[in-house]
């Protein structure tokens, strides 16, 4: 467990859960990626990753419209925000176990 600070900890073994998690409910497989087929296991990697960024950029963007909408005079859609949000969290969630990271690395990672 790391201490966050104000009495709030993180163990290793909570964001492993979540990391798994993703890992189980998003699996990169030829049925639903048609593209993997005949590729090493480095090219499924290289392309799990860049699906991910592929992801996080369209998630940014949509990000960036919303509140360029604001800029403009629009509302600020914040359950839209939210939900991007929860995208972003997942998508990155899924990267660990594809960059060969356990959880206590990327915890320890996050603490330096």
């Amino acid at each position: 467990e790391k201490e966050l600070g104000m009495g709030s900890r993180l163990s290793s073994e909570k964001l492993g859960d979540l990391i798994n998690f993703v890992k189980r409910n998003w699996i990169f497989d030829e049925e639903k990626y048609p593209d993997l087929k005949g590729r090493n296991h480095q090219e499924r990697r290289i392309f799990a990753v860049r699906h991910i960024l592929e992801h996080q950029m369209k998630s940014l963007g949509q990000l960036a419209e919303i509140i360029q909408d604001c800029e403009h005079g629009g509302n600020f859609n914040e359950q839209k925000a939210k939900d991007l949000l929860v995208k972003m969290f997942k998508n990155t969630l899924r990267l660990p176990d594809l960059l060969g990271m356990s959880a206590d690395e990327l915890l320890a990672g996050f603490m330096n």
